[in-house]
This record gives structure tokens, sequence and C-alpha cells, in this order.
């Protein structure tokens, strides 16, 4: 596969599901989605899905957005 940095990346990397730097993610809605993909996945179904991503991205370490989000429910 070839892949590199494109202009508005600094580097690039593939990782397995295990294997991702959550907390090193630049943006909380990459988490967000790739935590939707993984559990779509899982579930062998890609449905619709809409989220607020305005909700929460102030820069704080652990986001309203992730908290409020049906990818990450809460125990």
């Amino acid at each position: 596969m070839d892949f590199s940095p494109g202009e508005e990346s600094l580097e690039t990397k593939l990782f397995l599901e295990t294997e991702i730097p959550w907390e090193e993610l630049a943006f909380p809605v990459v988490a967000l989605t790739l935590k939707k993909y993984f559990q779509n996945k899982e579930d062998n179904a890609y449905p619709f899905t809409e989220e607020n991503i305005l909700a929460g991205l102030k820069g704080e370490s652990e986001s309203t957005l992730l908290n409020k989000s049906s990818a990450f429910p809460r125990s």
C-alpha cells in the first residue's frame, strides 16, 4: 500500500485497532469516527450516524463529545 503525509499532515502511519494511540489523536472527532467504525465493523452493519461534532470541542483532555457519543458507551 502506497501512502504518505499530505499537505496537512506531518506524519502518517497505519495501525491495527489495538495499536491506535488514542491519546495522541489530534482531533476528538477522529477518535469518534474510528470508534464508530470499529463498533459497526464488529456488528457487520454500517448504519447512517449523526453526531454533534461541535459539542465539547474546547480542548479539554476528555472531550464532552466523546462522553456523549454512543460510540463510547458508559459502564
